[in-house]
């Protein structure tokens, strides 16, 4: 023990045996602890013997399943007996980790199975997993030789039975009538006890099922906060943990890694798809630090610290967020996912405001001027691009109303200067376009200028344009020298491609400078000139 770090051969991490006096305030002891651990993102907090997460145990037995020893007297476990069904025996949402992938570069498809399982059926699972196991494995695994059992697991991934992981079932084990106890997931006594609403896993906590091979992929918390994971009972954990201060390293590595991912959302990782070998991220000088969380341990990561692991068997540990004073700068830098309907977003300004309120700090705090420089430096970068407005793809001419940074249909992506030529380009698109006047004829003959008819003005009458045949369209993309890729997708946005057959001589000219000179027929349709250097002529 030195300086109030534990040695502990299987972790990379600080390690901690508190006293039972230190203990007893959650928030002050880990305010006290966050120095060392900032520089690992991760540590491992082993509670004095006075602590008892559950007095009566663990009981499942209304459905048939006893759970693990209790760490307490035998007389409180036989009270317990009179009620044994008051634990949450039911795994809502249980899911199959499909793993896709190779040579330490992964991604998780997680697929439900059913609508809910018992804890019973979900511990005779892990027994099916069990047999999966060579030899060489069970007896590993018997011996509880971890080192071991995490090479065997990385080495042959994606290619054994996929696991079954009953992640993110709402409740907690932790003795709920006595909220005095210190560490209890239902209520640390955090800032974080500022926001009101019930968020599943940030203000209330979840509990987490695993079998052998179960994982959960490299992520941050939400929001950047911190998190506690207590294990319950059942086999360890291995956790892997990259510190904060290679936050931007990682992100940047990841989203080469998946590119896919990254362009469908930027956010990405806050999917928890992501699964990379740390051999993978200490390659790229990366640095990885390892841990093996046992039971009734509790784990602490730390603001924008990237974890991941995997479990070494049946277990069921219990997890929720909270914060500290520090938290809130990094909670202001904070990005959240934008295509998932259940993403947690904290509106930091509010937050500020409320910890005043509650006089946790005075109106002078420096928390202030925080968000007020995270609010000037938001706004300036959304002022960057300045009004947002449709605009028309130099490369491909697609007309684009949404606010992109790039083409929805060659992915082109412009510059600040090209980006304003394209709005200007869209502006004179618009002009040109006719529109129908307003009006509406009376019996008599004359315009009604009455309200309702201004209302609702005339459509302008349809520019005839004729349908062409895929094979067609593929053709002429092939004579004119585009490839055949982008042939491919033209075919499925066929409106843009009867905008490129009724362009003028010029505007393509200037959009396909490599490929032969085009002219429009008198019906619309595009014919291609006779080249010297190219075929025959192609006429539609």
């Amino acid at each position: 023990k030195v300086g109030g770090i534990m040695e502990d051969n299987g972790c990379d991490v600080p390690v901690f045996r508190p006293k039972w006096e230190e203990f007893k305030d959650f928030a002050k002891y880990v305010e006290s602890i966050e120095k060392k651990c900032t520089k690992y993102g991760l540590c491992k907090v082993i509670p004095p013997k006075e602590f008892i997460a559950r007095a009566r145990g663990y009981h499942f037995t209304s459905l048939g399943f006893v759970g693990a020893k209790p760490r307490c007297d035998p007389k409180e476990v036989k009270k317990a007996r009179s009620n044994p069904g008051d634990d949450p025996a039911i795994i809502r949402t249980p899911v199959r980790q499909h793993l896709h992938g190779s040579r330490g570069i992964y991604e998780v498809i997680s697929v439900e199975e059913g609508e809910y399982m018992t804890v019973q059926d979900y511990k005779s699972e892990c027994a099916n997993m069990f047999k999966t196991l060579s030899d060489r494995e069970k007896d590993l695994y018997r011996n509880n030789k971890y080192k071991d059992l995490e090479r065997a697991y990385w080495s042959n991934l994606a290619v054994r039975k996929e696991p079954l992981y009953g992640a993110d079932s709402p409740g907690s084990l932790f003795d709920q009538n006595s909220q005095s106890v210190a560490w209890n997931c239902n209520n640390l006594g955090t800032i974080l006890d500022l926001v009101k609403s019930d968020l599943p896993g940030v203000t209330v906590p979840m509990l987490y099922f695993g079998m052998w091979r179960a994982m959960f992929a490299w992520h941050v918390e939400d929001m950047n906060l911190f998190s506690i994971n207590y294990l319950h009972f059942g086999k360890p954990k291995q956790w892997y943990c990259v510190p904060a201060s290679h936050f931007e390293k990682t992100v940047r590595l990841l989203r080469s890694l998946y590119p896919h991912q990254y362009r469908q959302c930027p956010e990405f990782l806050r999917h928890k798809k992501c699964v990379v070998s740390p051999n993978v991220l200490k390659q790229h000088n990366i640095p990885v630090y390892r841990c093996v969380h046992y039971e009734g341990e509790f784990m602490i990561t730390f603001p924008r610290s990237f974890h991941a692991g995997f479990n070494y068997g049946f277990n069921c540990a219990e997890s929720v967020n909270f914060a500290l004073k520090s938290w809130v700068a990094e909670g202001v830098k904070a990005n959240y996912c934008r295509c998932q309907p259940d993403t947690v977003r904290i509106d930091m300004e509010d937050f500020v405001h409320r910890m005043a309120d509650a006089e946790i700090i005075d109106e002078t705090d420096r928390l202030f001027d925080v968000i007020k420089e995270a609010a000037a430096k938001k706004e300036k970068s959304t002022a960057r691009w300045g009004k947002v407005e449709p605009w028309s793809c130099p490369q491909c001419t697609f007309y684009n109303v949404r606010a992109r940074v790039k083409c929805a249909i060659c992915e082109y992506r412009p510059s600040k200067k090209q980006m304003k030529r394209a709005v200007a380009k869209a502006k004179e698109m618009k002009e040109e376009t006719p529109v129908a006047k307003a009006g509406k004829r009376n019996g008599d003959g004359d315009e009604d200028c009455s309200e309702k008819s201004r209302k609702r003005p005339r459509e302008a009458p349809k520019t005839p344009t004729i349908d062409f045949p895929d094979h067609e369209i593929t053709k002429f993309f092939r004579e004119i020298g585009i490839c055949t890729h982008y042939a491919n997708r033209m075919i499925k946005k066929k409106f843009q491609l009867k905008q490129i057959m009724n362009m003028e001589r010029e505007e393509l000219r200037r959009h396909l400078p490599l490929g032969p000179r085009i002219k429009i027929c008198n019906h619309n349709a595009a014919k291609r000139e006779v080249s010297p250097t190219r075929g025959t002529q192609v006429n539609f």
